[in-house]
């Protein structure tokens, strides 16, 4: 899915993904994100969060951290005339144990700068936190070979 909007002068579009539509803890999250402006120079804020099941946001910061904060993951961004980047990581983790199992979203907008006002549709990536469910041969090769 993809979230698409129009601005005063042109028109941007960003759409996020991730390398798995499933994952468990221990498993390598990889976020990328594409973003286009097919019309004339434009500024955005970009926003990027992951939505968990229970509808809790945490915000990418600049930092690659998360914040509770609905904060911008690049406040001012350019977006020339012409501009296409990515997709490209963007943020890489490996899953924690302890997250709730269940349906998430990996999710990102455009918005107004300086103010969160999301113009236009979301780009929305939904994916699945499931319980390990390795055998115990599995077991044991992730714990020789991963340290």
């Amino acid at each position: 899915m993809s979230g698409t909007f129009q601005q005063h002068l042109g028109q941007a579009t960003i759409e996020c993904s991730l390398n798995a539509s499933s994952f468990r803890p221990g498993d390598y999250l990889v976020g990328s994100l594409k973003v286009a402006n097919d019309g004339p120079d434009i500024e955005v804020d970009v926003y990027v969060a992951f939505v968990l099941p229970d509808g809790a946001i945490f915000c990418i910061t600049p930092h690659g951290g998360l914040t509770s904060e609905i904060l911008p993951w690049i406040r001012y961004m350019p977006l020339p005339e012409n501009y296409s980047f990515g997709p490209a990581p963007m943020f890489e983790a490996i899953v924690p144990g302890g997250l709730p199992f269940g349906d998430y979203l990996f999710a990102a907008a455009l918005s107004t700068p300086g103010e969160f006002a999301v113009v236009g549709d979301l780009s929305l990536f939904p994916f699945t936190l499931r319980a390990e469910t390795l055998s115990a041969s599995m077991r044991h090769y992730r714990s020789r070979y991963f340290r």
